[in-house]
C-alpha cells in the first residue's frame, strides 16, 4: 500500500551538520544578504537587524535567528478543499513542479504552453492520486505577462480541490489578488487563515540576495499567516561556492534570512 510516511536521507552526521549551521551564522553575521525591498529593511531595522540602505544589505545575528527559528513551526496543516496534509518531518508529498514555457502535444509537436494546456494538465493532476498539491505546472504564453500569474492561479482554482502553491507574483497587488480569489474559494478570509489552500513560494536569488517582487509575497502571506516555503536554489561553481559543503553553507543562510524576513512581517512576531 502507498504512503506517504518517509524519511529524509540523513548523509550528514549531527557534527557536520552543526559546522554547516556555524558557518551559515558567520555569513549572515559578517557578510550579510541584499533585501530590495525598502518596506522590509525598515520592518528589520525595527527588529534590530544592522541595515545599510545603501547597499540593501542587512546582517543578522545568530541569536535572532534562534529566536526565529523558536518560533518558526515544525509542522502545519495545508488544506485542499476535500483533502488535508500534514506536512512535518516524517511525511514526503510530491507535486506538480516546474513552470515550462513549451509544452510536446500528442503527435510529438513542441509549442508555446497555452492557458487551455495548463488547465487540462491540472485537471489531470487532481485526477492523480500520487500528486498531493499543485504548483508551478506551465507557463502559458497566450496570456499578458503582468496577467500571467493571477489568471494561471485562477484556472488552478477552476480545476484542482488539492491544495495549492503560489510563486513569482509580480507585486504586491498581485499578492492580494490571489488571496482574495483564495478566499472566495476557502470560504472567507478567515476560514482562509484558518484552514489555508495556498502557500507561497519564494526563492532567493543566489547569491544572499532576496528580490522585491519575492520579499512582497514574504511580506503579505507572513500578515495573513499563511504559510510560505523558502526554496534557495543556488549552482555550485556558479552562484555559489564549488564545494557542497560551502553550497548547504549559503544555502542555510538564505532560507534562515527568508524566515527573519517572514518574523519581522509577522505583527505578533510569529511564523506562519
Amino acid at each position: 500500500m502507498f504512503t506517504r510516511r518517509g524519511r529524509r536521507l540523513e548523509i550528514l552526521s549531527k557534527e557536520q551538520i552543526y559546522r554547516i549551521h556555524l558557518a551559515s551564522m558567520k555569513i549572515l553575521e559578517n557578510i550579510g544578504v541584499k533585501v530590495n525591498h525598502e518596506e522590509a529593511l525598515k520592518m528589520l531595522d525595527n527588529l534590530g537587524v544592522y541595515v545599510d540602505y545603501r547597499s540593501k544589505k542587512v546582517k543578522i545575528s545568530e541569536s535572532l535567528v534562534k529566536e526565529v527559528i523558536k518560533k518558526t513551526p515544525s509542522e502545519f496543516t495545508y488544506y485542499g478543499r476535500k483533502t488535508k496534509l500534514d506536512v512535518r518531518d516524517d511525511y514526503v508529498y510530491y507535486l506538480s513542479g516546474g513552470s515550462p514555457l513549451k509544452v510536446m502535444d500528442l503527435d510529438g509537436n513542441i509549442r508555446n504552453a497555452t492557458l487551455k494546456d495548463l488547465s487540462e494538465l491540472v485537471r489531470l493532476y487532481d485526477a492523480l492520486y500520487y500528486v498531493d498539491f499543485i504548483a508551478g505546472t506551465l507557463t502559458p504564453t497566450d496570456i499578458p505577462n503582468e496577467l500571467r500569474h493571477l489568471y494561471s492561479f485562477l484556472i488552478k482554482l477552476e480545476n484542482t480541490v488539492k491544495p495549492i502553491t503560489v510563486g513569482s507574483l509580480l507585486n504586491e497587488d498581485v499578492c492580494m489578488d490571489v488571496i482574495n480569489l483564495a478566499s472566495i474559494a476557502a470560504g472567507g478570509i478567515e476560514e482562509l487563515c484558518k484552514k489555508p489552500i495556498i502557500m507561497a513560494w519564494e526563492n532567493p536569488l543566489s547569491p544572499l540576495s532576496h528580490i522585491k517582487s519575492q520579499v512582497a509575497q514574504i511580506l503579505i502571506f507572513a500578515k495573513y499567516h499563511l504559510p510560505i516555503l523558502i526554496a534557495s536554489a543556488p549552482q555550485s561553481g556558479s552562484t555559489s561556492p564549488i564545494t557542497l559543503a560551502g553550497t548547504l553553507a549559503q544555502q542555510n543562510a538564505e532560507i534562515l534570512s527568508g524566515f527573519v524576513i517572514a518574523y519581522a512581517a509577522s505583527e505578533d512576531r510569529d511564523i506562519p
